[in-house]
Formats: structure tokens, sequence, C-alpha cells
């Protein structure tokens, strides 16, 4: 069945969609949120089949975000207007408030005939330029306070030189599971030990894990608590906990799960596996910093600099939110700023554990 993805500032309209939707079942999930940032947040992993969005909502982040999605599902957009000059267009609809009280029969059903003309189609066609000057739309959820890592795992250097094991670890939010797929594709099969965190709900992480093994050959498994990592393993910190690294007594790569609040924002966080990395590997680590809005992951990659590891992060072109990466390069903690396939044959050539 198709789903639905509503991105509308009035929870009203939002309401009446979603009822609309789900009563005539017709589609299988119809979710919503009042503005982008929200819906990265909470649906980052929802491949839906058709966009609702307010005209107004189509800024430049949003234009880029849905270009993004388009490689990951069949996704076509149908935008929400409330003037009438724009009807006639196949992929707009009018919201009239009048018609809300005196046709709504007529009027749910010409939604519904749209949004299954959409869902049809096999073709996509330019999503149109934001418009430029309108007026930011706030969200309509309290704020989120913004939790440091301190709060959670106080920084400590754990890094015992005599041992020789390493690890890669990688840091993602909006976009990130497309570049994941591009850095994984060709990768080694004997790389050190990748630990990853990609900002999604967490029950979409075993989907994601699974996609990415049918489309770049590799095994990507969900992390266990105490895991032990080997040479050539991928891991994805499931959603709803914390996930970080150490080393074992035996020079052995090891995850840990911990049942803790969001920090940065984010559970899992990207700050709390960098600074994980940072503490017991440090010069032994290569953390990699893809796209993604926001700044989750950068303490973290300061910290790992400092304790003489190599920090990576995604070019500017390729990615299609420069926030985390960007905010790296701006404090000065990002050695190298590369493309996604220049990652995959810069991680394939670090040594393996135990060689």
């Amino acid at each position: 069945m198709k789903n639905i993805l509503v991105l509308h500032s009035s929870a009203m309209v939002r309401q009446w969609i979603i009822g609309i939707c789900g009563d005539s079942g017709r589609y299988g999930s119809v979710l919503s949120a009042p503005d982008f940032e929200i819906a990265v947040r909470k649906f980052e992993g929802f491949l839906q089949n058709v966009l609702l969005i307010e005209d107004r909502l189509l800024d430049h982040r949003t234009r880029a975000w849905i270009v993004d999605r388009r490689h990951r599902c069949d996704e076509h957009l149908l935008i929400l207007h409330s003037e009438s000059r724009e009807q006639g267009h196949y992929r707009s609809f009018v919201l009239d408030k009048h018609h809300h009280r005196e046709d709504l029969e007529t009027y749910r059903s010409a939604l519904l005939e749209k949004i299954d003309e959409l869902a049809s189609n096999r073709f996509y066609e330019d999503i149109p330029a934001p418009r430029d000057n309108v007026p930011r739309v706030q969200p309509y959820l309290p704020h989120e306070e913004k939790i440091h890592p301190d709060s959670l795992m106080p920084y400590l250097d754990h890094v015992d030189r005599s041992q020789t094991s390493r690890v890669v670890v990688l840091g993602a939010s909006t976009g990130g599971t497309e570049a994941i797929y591009r850095v994984l594709k060709d990768l080694a099969p004997d790389q050190p030990p990748l630990v990853m965190v990609q900002h999604m709900p967490k029950g979409f992480i075993p989907g994601f894990a699974e996609s990415l093994h049918r489309r770049s050959g590799r095994t990507v498994q969900i992390a266990r608590d105490h895991q032990v990592l080997d040479t050539g393993d991928i891991c994805l910190i499931p959603g709803g906990v914390q996930g970080a690294v150490r080393c074992s007594s035996e020079d052995r790569v090891v995850i840990d799960l911990l049942e803790e609040p969001a920090i940065s924002r984010h559970q899992p966080s990207v700050n709390i596996l960098f600074r994980s990395a940072a503490m017991w590997f440090g010069p032994r680590t290569t953390a990699i910093l893809l796209t993604g809005m926001g700044d989750d992951g950068v303490i973290g990659m300061g910290e790992i600099k400092a304790n003489g590891g190599e920090c990576i992060i995604q070019d500017e072109e390729s990615a299609v939110v420069f926030g985390m990466p960007g905010e790296a390069k701006r404090l000065g903690f990002a050695e190298r700023e590369m493309t996604l396939d220049e990652i995959s044959r810069h991680v394939s050539q670090i040594p393996s554990n135990g060689s």
C-alpha cells in the first residue's frame, strides 16, 4: 500500500488530511509534521510514495531533502496551495476552507483522486524552485533541551598506547542513508571494524540495515551490547539507545549500548560514539562525519583530533546538508574533506586489525 507524509504548518489541516486518507482505507501509513526540521527528526527513515507539502514550506533545505529521498523511494510531490491561481497544475491542490464546510464529500474525493493519480505515476518532474522571502514557520513542538555529552560520558583518556587495534566511526543525519550506501558499496572486505550512527527512528533501523546489505552486498549488523567486533565487521547502532566503543584487554573493539536519554538531541548521538573512540582508541581512530543538519558529532570529532586520530568530512558539494561536516570544518577539526567515493577508497586502505 502507498505511504503518505503530510508537511503543513496548520495542525487543523494536517489532522483533516490524515482523517481523509486514513478513513479511505487506500493507503498504508499516513504521517504528518509541521515543518521540515521536525519531519527530518521524526521520519527520516519513513519512505513515502506521496509527499503532500504546503507551498510556503518548500524552501532550499526541504528541496534538498526531497531530492535525497528520491534516490531511496518512488516518491511523488503534491503541493498544497491556498491560492486558487495555482489550480490546474497536476501536482497542485488548492486547500479552500469553504470546501471544508459546503461540499466536503466532493472535496475529499478530489483530494484522494489527486493522490492516487500521483502515486500511480512512474516519472518525475523537476521540483519547483523554492519561494523567496517566505517567513519561517515555527515548529509547534516544544524546544528540546540540548544535553551535552559530559552529562553521560565525561571525557577520560583510557588509551593504552601498547595496543594496536583500530576502529572507524561514522556519523550521519539528513541525507546519510544514501551517503552511507555510497561509502559501503566499494569498501574493501578487510577494513577495520566500522561502527555507524545514522539519525533515524528506531523502528526503521532494521530495514535500513537490510537495505544496505541488499544494495551494497555488505552485511550490516545491528549492534548488540558488549558485541566484540572482528576485521571487516560493519555495525549500526540501534535507535533509542546510546552507542559507544571501547578497547578490551585482548585488544579487541567492543560495542556498549547505554540506556540513556538523547544527547545533542539524538538517541543515538554521534558525539557519544566519537567521544568513546577518542577515549579508548585515540590515534588509532578514523572518524567520518557525513551529511546532516545541526552539529552532532562535532564535539567528538574535535576530541578525536586532539587525541591524534584521523578526522574526515564529506565534501560540501555532495552533502545534502552541510551542517554537521560544515561545523567541524569551521572549527578546524576536519583534516580532510572528501567525496564519498574517496572516503570509501581511503577506508579500504587502512590496515586491518592484526596486520
